[in-house]
Formats: structure tokens, C-alpha cells, sequence
């Protein structure tokens, strides 16, 4: 296996996300397509300027963050540098759930634009294709940017100079589908105090110390054994 990267089972999305930015405690955080901003309220982390992308826009408040209606693309061209408060050696830009939703070449593209307004870059997305769109999720029928569009592998990021850690079993039988499906947390920083190495360190022994806990332990054991 890659040295860059190692594997999880029960780790939620939440628990992994807010450890990883509190090593990190950006002054700025742009979260990109962040839907009714559940994500960013169950990680807790309350930036000094924190700003939550999303066409769909809902009221929901978000503690920390300014809540920006628009495009992915469209915000990341008027920050372009421009705003004094968003300078790149103190900005995370985070994407959950959301490259899939473009065309690989797409969502590669938008990758390369985030490294230019921030020195600390995190995606989650499913690994590989994982199918959604009118059918799977008839909801959604009316709304196709938010059908899935790609899919990516540890091996995208490790290209590119991310650390992947992959959270095994993460989504269970999502519709259209009769087994379980992995996830990726892919991060990359360009911080002198905190790179790569470093971060995913400290981040094996966070999920080591977490399986200590008999509970997590238990869901841990309950991923592991949906391999079977």
C-alpha cells in the first residue's frame, strides 16, 4: 500500500474532518457546495472567516461561516486573491461530497483551482463510480447537477501530492446497489509546520487511540465485518 495512505473502518466522515482542521486551525475555511450545511455544523469547528458555497441555498445558519449563493467556479474567480482576509498561506478550502457531481476532467480542474487560493486542500468522495442521479434518487430527477457524473481512486490524488485515507464500507448498499461502497478523504498542504506526513501521523494514532473506545471499537468491528 502506499505510504500516503491507510485504510479505516467506522470512522465517520464527521470525526475525521474535524481532527484534521483542528491540527491544522485554518484562520479561513471555504467550504464549496455545502448543501444545508449539515456537514460543516456536525464538524464544530468555528473558523475566524469561514464561508459556505452552494447554489441551492437554505437559510440554515452555519456558525462561523458566510453563507454564499453561487457556483463553485464563480466564487473561487471573485476571491482570486483579491480579498485581503482569504490569503492562501492561511486558507483550507474543502470539498465533501462534491467533484463527483463534474466530469473527472472537471473536477480535477477545479482541484488545480483551490491550490490557487489556499495552501490546504480537503475532498471526501465516494471511491470509484458511484451512481446517482434521477433514478437512483428519484428526488433528484429535477436537479441533474447534483447527479454523479465520475468517480475518483486514491491513485488521482497520490498524482497530485494528496494523502488519501480511505473510510472501508463507509456508504452501506446506497440505492441501486447490493454491497457497500468505500469512501476517500484525500488532503494536501502546502504548510511548512504541517505537511502531509505529518497530519496523516497524527491521524493513525487519533484512529488508533479511537478504537481504544469500546463503542467505537464495536463500529469499527460492525464495518470490518460487512466485508463478508
Amino acid at each position: 500500500m502506499n505510504p500516503q495512505c491507510f485504510v479505516t473502518y467506522g470512522f465517520g466522515l464527521q470525526t475525521l474532518a474535524r481532527k484534521t482542521i483542528q491540527i491544522i486551525n485554518p484562520p479561513n475555511w471555504i467550504d464549496l457546495g455545502s448543501g444545508n450545511g449539515d456537514v460543516l455544523q456536525r464538524i464544530g469547528f468555528v473558523p475566524k472567516n469561514g464561508y459556505s458555497v452552494d447554489v441551492d441555498l437554505l437559510p440554515n445558519e452555519i456558525t462561523g461561516f458566510m453563507r454564499v449563493q453561487g457556483t463553485n467556479e464563480g466564487f473561487l474567480e471573485k476571491v482570486g486573491g483579491m480579498n485581503p482576509r482569504i490569503a492562501p498561506e492561511e486558507t483550507l478550502v474543502s470539498l465533501f461530497d462534491v467533484i463527483e457531481h463534474y466530469p473527472k476532467s472537471d473536477g480535477l480542474a477545479l482541484l488545480d483551482k483551490i491550490e490557487r487560493i489556499s495552501s490546504v486542500q480537503i475532498i471526501f468522495t465516494p471511491e470509484g463510480f458511484l451512481g446517482q442521479d434521477g433514478e437512483t434518487h428519484p428526488q433528484l430527477a429535477k436537479k441533474p447537477y447534483m447527479w454523479h457524473k465520475s468517480g475518483f481512486t486514491p491513485e488521482d490524488f497520490f498524482k497530485t501530492g494528496y494523502s488519501v485515507i480511505v473510510l472501508k464500507n463507509y456508504h452501506v448498499k446506497p440505492p441501486g446497489y447490493e454491497t457497500n461502497w468505500n469512501a476517500l478523504f484525500a488532503f494536501k498542504s502546502r504548510l511548512t509546520e504541517w505537511p502531509n506526513d505529518r497530519i496523516l501521523g497524527l491521524l493513525k494514532k487519533y484512529y488508533a487511540m479511537w478504537l481504544l473506545n469500546p463503542a467505537n471499537f464495536y463500529l469499527g468491528l460492525r464495518s470490518y465485518m460487512r466485508n463478508f
